[in-house]
């Protein structure tokens, strides 16, 4: 059981806009639960409410969603790399550039969920089996050091900015 949250020396500060949406209690239980209310949120909407955008150039829903699946994956991987130890600096992506190649708007939204849910399943077996030794496991992100703890809690945070952004600027 993971309850603990990082320190704000242990991420970058950027990060603290996701890293303080994170609730307490166990941090398996809160990615479950945010698991069921995001797709709870998202499996009801018809396709053309998916591709809705509040405003030109802003990503539609579909492309939010993919927005998560991409960005979980590669947090996760980098939370993977630092419980093995591995703390050689990551090059940083464009997570925009990702969402253009990404192609969203031409897949279903159930489809683009069901692929979050499994990001999400796979992110889940990884924390699930985090050693308390290795919450404190040290990697570079954005130049800035960062624990695994504090990628744990930023992609967790990460989604929650995006549910509040889907609640107040796409009103579902």
């Amino acid at each position: 059981m993971i309850t603990e949250r990082p320190l704000s020396h242990e991420y970058d500060e950027y990060f603290e806009r996701y890293v303080k949406l994170v609730p307490r209690g166990d941090l398996t239980q809160i990615y479950v639960k945010q698991m069921e209310s995001f797709c709870s949120l998202i499996s009801n909407l018809s396709e053309s409410e998916a591709e809705f955008r509040y405003e030109e150039g802003k990503w539609s829903i579909k492309e939010i969603v993919g927005h998560l699946s991409d960005a979980e994956r590669m947090f996760c991987y980098r939370l993977f790399c630092m419980t093995r130890g591995d703390s050689t600096p990551i090059p940083p992506i464009n997570l925009g550039e990702y969402v253009i190649q990404g192609g969203f708007h031409n897949r279903p939204i159930l489809e683009i969920l069901q692929e979050w849910k499994s990001v999400r399943q796979s992110t889940l077996s990884l924390i699930n089996n985090l050693r308390q030794e290795e919450l404190r496991n040290m990697g570079n992100i954005r130049n800035h050091p960062i624990t695994v703890l504090a990628a744990a809690c930023i992609i967790l945070g990460h989604v929650e900015y995006h549910i509040h952004i889907l609640h107040e600027r796409y009103h579902i």
